[in-house]
């Protein structure tokens, strides 16, 4: 089954893992690409508002770069403007992100095509 089309993001936040310089890395190749596509990039503060939550009016999506634990602090940064995430696993487990550091480029190529489907998960409070 093929993934319906969406609206291609015009805005994209980025949140990177802190202490990983491969987190660093990757995401300043993103955002060359994304730029190179027209897309505006925030990476971590540029795109959080005063109180710490991602601006839900103008990011599309946010790219989760580091593990698990980067993975669900950009869930709840992004959960109340209901912001879809994609996760890049560049930790040990990988239990919540979806894509490997080697496929970026594909799904970076699908979200900008509109070829994705939003997959909703419950998140405990």
């Amino acid at each position: 089954m093929t993934a319906p089309t969406r609206q291609p993001p015009a805005v994209v936040a980025l949140t990177v893992h802190p202490y990983r310089p491969i987190a660093k890395e990757l995401a300043n190749r993103v955002a060359a690409w994304w730029n190179s596509q027209g897309v505006q990039v925030l990476i971590d503060a540029d795109a959080m508002d005063s109180d710490g939550v991602l601006f839900s009016p103008a990011i599309d999506v946010a790219i989760s770069l580091g593990g698990d634990g980067t993975m669900l602090r950009t869930v709840a940064l992004a959960a109340r403007g209901g912001i879809p995430v994609l996760g890049v696993n560049l930790g040990n487990l990988g239990y919540l992100t979806s894509v490997e550091p080697d496929e970026i480029h594909t799904a970076c190529e699908l979200l900008a095509s509109g070829s994705f489907a939003v997959d909703d998960r419950m998140m405990l409070d």
